[in-house]
């Protein structure tokens, strides 16, 4: 029997076909050629080990030329467009990562390391384009902007595992959504004054909060548009971490 190890997606391939459960020894016979199970073993210590090890390699290298909005949706919609290829194997390995604990675990990491400097980079590249408060210089808080990106594209990912709409339409739908926030919030625009809404939104922070930003808030967040608002104001408070003041001013 061969000693090579095939490929993540090839192993992935032969559990969406098989179900999560089956053993590696079943894997390793369906293969073409067969593997012996301890060669899986080694390469890949556990399904949660090989999920990650095969969503890394998709992650894909980002142009330097685009837009945010453009570039983080691509980025998404590729991590989303793998996980749907291999939809059974990938839904049973986001249930069996919940079961130990958040999506933030060990296992993980390694990926959340892939992610952040996928990100990272193209931000570092573009940084001129990006637009935060006048006290705030970009490349200090590049890696707290790659952070924000990871964790809002494994919100993303949740959301399409709990997506039963044609195509996970929905998702898409909100992919874009986040998208273009977070590139009106971060991106220089001749429209917005050659800057992006955070830097108008930190000066509103600056005025008493009695004033300006509680009408504001009372405005849009009625009860009937909670559940709606609710992911762009997490994200808002998000980026309020590098930028805005954690209270409001006198």
């Amino acid at each position: 029997m061969p000693n090579s190890c095939p490929t993540p997606d090839q192993v992935v391939a032969a559990f969406n076909c098989l179900g999560y459960p089956a053993s590696f020894a079943a894997v390793g016979a369906r293969l073409r050629p067969k593997v012996d199970a301890a060669v899986l073993y080694r390469q890949y210590p556990s399904r949660e080990v090989l999920g990650e090890v095969w969503l890394c390699r998709t992650i894909p290298e980002l142009p330097e030329s685009g837009g945010l909005a453009d570039t983080f949706a691509a980025c998404v919609f590729t991590l989303l467009e793998t996980l749907q290829s291999k939809r059974d194997f990938s839904l049973a390995w986001l249930s069996a990562l919940k079961v130990t604990g958040p999506l933030h675990l060990p296992e993980m990491h390694d990926l959340h390391a892939s992610l952040h400097k996928a990100f990272f980079d193209w931000l570092d590249a573009n940084h001129r384009n990006l637009s935060f408060p006048d006290h705030v210089q970009p490349r200090d808080v590049l890696s707290e902007v790659a952070d924000a990106l990871c964790a809002l594209t494994v919100w993303l990912v949740t959301i399409w595992a709990a997506d039963r709409s044609a195509d996970y339409h929905h998702t898409r739908k909100l992919v874009e959504a986040s998208a273009y926030l977070i590139d009106g919030l971060l991106w220089q625009r001749e429209e917005f004054g050659q800057a992006g809404l955070l830097r108008h939104l930190h000066a509103m922070f600056e005025q008493p909060h009695e004033q300006v930003l509680k009408p504001l808030l009372d405005m849009l967040l009625k009860p009937d548009r909670v559940r709606r608002l609710a992911s762009p104001v997490n994200l808002v408070e998000a980026l309020r971490a590098f930028g805005l003041p954690s209270d409001p001013l006198p």
